[in-house]
């Protein structure tokens, strides 16, 4: 029973901490309407790409690419966002073939 107790306890923790820790971080955060604003008036970039994680969160990258400037910015299900990380020098590739994913794996291995 205290095996389960503890397991439970662990696994609230495991889910409700990293969203502590955005909030609590130095890491801006506030509403996404806003970011979404301040990327494009301020450096022109718009989302190119998101992708929803298993805990709900949406991670969005956006993009400028004449001048090259990126952010990626998550969103969790309570509503708030938070930049994870801004750069420059973004630079796109095409998507892997089956010869440059594993040059041992024969195509109809690949899906």
């Amino acid at each position: 029973m205290t095996r389960w107790f503890i397991a439970g306890i662990a696994l609230a923790c495991a889910i409700a901490l990293p969203a502590q820790v955005y909030a609590q971080s130095k890491t801006p955060c506030g509403p996404r309407a806003a970011f979404v604003q301040h990327l494009l008036a301020s450096y022109g970039e718009q989302a190119v790409a998101v992708g929803i994680a298993h805990s709900g969160a949406a991670i969005e990258i956006f993009l400028n690419r004449e001048k090259g400037t990126w952010s990626v910015l998550l969103t969790v299900p309570a509503g708030y966002s938070c930049f994870v990380a801004t750069g420059e020098h973004w630079e796109s590739v095409d998507r892997p073939t089956a010869a440059t994913v594993h040059p041992m794996s024969s195509p109809a291995t690949l899906h």
